[in-house]
């Protein structure tokens, strides 16, 4: 008898007998190691070999760099090039923005920026749920798991490149820091003190600053903010000057505690110090962009061409207010209720798991909330059987799932794909981690043997 929910094993050639042989000694070596403890983070971890066709990630890469182009010059198209009034349409209070537009050099672009845009794979193509921006992108560290695997699956399935996202980040990590510093002889990873009090985010972290200290040959220090000190016109850390600040800490940890970062913060407007992708980025991750790129009032500042693309790749998204508050009532089945500066699937409703007068109670509390909330058209996403692996075994299971791709760009370079996995029959349409999804990078294959080539 099948336990509920869970694929029986299909029949197996002897590739794939190669691949359980492959993903049985992944389970042994994480579980052996410690890697995976219940009740933490990294606690559920896909298995499978997941392997992209190169046209379709090529294609969901290639959108991803253009309408990350586009999304980065929204102010200026929209707003006569005020990231400020951008932000207030996103729905940032005047004192939010005051932490945000922090730093002499606030300049967007697509070859100076870490990114991972979230997509669903349908029958037309991809279609952009999120977009990441900037040095809390996440999700490149899942190579600690899965690299010595992923490469024994790469040679045994031929025309097939594994793209290591953790390296790939380090080396255009190292190379825009030593551009943008000129001479840099330190760099600080810095965290906010909720991040350095969780075990699992600072083994991550000291995982990072190995990699960036290999690819640079540049000392990378892991700190928090009240660390950093002025000694002169120095901003010092552990006796050394830092050049360099990769900001882990976010918004919210900024805003908890400011005069914990006023040193550090300082040192950046006196250019003592930089911090390339500085807490701007945070604006182009508002979930309220989909609706500037989706709403035809805003069409007049795109080109044809520009609009065709955000048509494909863009579902339908308003933000919400009462103008449309009687369409999204009479939509319910087909749409999602988001908050704007939401993260984590936090806040999110799906109208096809209310009643009808549920999803009217939800969209009048959003109104009445004071903060920004999207609808945006529900994507019914296709589902795939994979080898799962869970914290506490040594084995794998295999569970119908549904997918959600990131596709790494760094720099406008393509730097490989993660995927997320939400077991069906949960009564779950939201795809996240929190939410119960499991997490892994994928490979991509070409028939030519070309896929590297091609993708970078």
């Amino acid at each position: 008898m099948n336990p509920a929910g869970v694929c029986q094993q299909p029949q197996l050639d002897p590739l794939h007998v190669q691949f359980s042989a492959a993903q049985k000694e992944l389970a042994i070596r994480i579980a052996k190691a410690g890697l995976l403890r219940d009740g933490h983070e990294g606690d559920r971890l896909i298995a499978s070999p997941v392997i992209a066709d190169e046209a379709t990630a090529l294609d969901l890469h290639r959108a991803s760099v253009e309408i990350i182009a586009i999304v980065l010059s929204l102010a200026d198209r929209l707003f006569n090039s005020s990231l400020e009034a951008l932000g207030r349409w996103c729905g940032f209070s005047e004192e939010n923005l005051r932490y945000l537009l922090i730093g002499p050099d606030l300049s967007c672009s697509v070859a100076k920026v870490l990114a991972r845009v979230d997509s669903y794979r349908v029958d037309r193509g991809w279609k952009l749920l999120e977009i990441n921006l900037g040095t809390n992108v996440g999700g490149q560290q899942l190579d600690w798991f899965h690299r010595p695997y992923l490469r024994q699956v790469a040679q045994l399935a031929g025309d097939t490149a594994y793209f290591d996202s953790t390296e790939l980040w380090a080396g255009f990590t190292a190379k825009l820091f030593r551009a943008a510093a000129g001479t840099c002889g330190h760099i600080a990873m810095v965290e906010g003190e909720a991040g350095l009090g969780d075990a699992d985010n600072v083994r991550f972290m000291k995982y990072l600053s190995e990699a960036l200290n290999r690819a640079s040959g540049i000392r990378v220090s892991i700190c928090g903010p009240r660390d950093l000190v002025r000694s002169g016109a120095e901003l010092m850390y552990d006796g050394e000057p830092v050049d360099v600040i990769y900001r882990v800490f976010n918004f919210a940890d900024v805003k908890a505690n400011p005069a914990h970062y006023s040193a550090m913060f300082d040192a950046v407007r006196d250019g003592v110090s930089i911090m390339p992708m500085g807490l701007h980025y945070k604006l182009f991750g508002n979930k309220a962009i989909f609706a500037l790129l989706s709403d035809p009032q805003f069409r007049a500042g795109f080109s044809n061409t520009e609009a065709g693309l955000l048509d494909r790749y863009i579902p339908r998204t308003r933000r919400l207010d009462d103008a449309v508050l009687g369409e999204a009532r009479h939509l319910r089945e087909t749409l999602v209720l988001k908050p704007a500066t939401g993260h984590g699937g936090k806040g999110v409703t799906v109208g096809a798991e209310c009643s009808p007068g549920e999803w009217t109670e939800h969209l009048a509390a959003a109104l009445a909330s004071g903060k920004t909330y999207i609808v945006q058209e529900r994507v019914d996403v296709p589902s795939a059987n994979l080898a799962l692996l869970t914290a506490g075994s040594e084995t794998t299971f295999m569970q119908r799932c549904r997918l959600l791709h990131g596709s790494f760009s760094f720099g406008g370079e393509f730097g490989g794909l993660m995927v997320r996995a939400q077991p069906e029959g949960e009564g779950n349409l939201v795809i996240n981690y929190s939410r119960g999804a499991y997490m892994g990078p994928a490979l991509v294959r070409s028939r030519g043997g070309s896929a590297r080539k091609e993708m970078q």
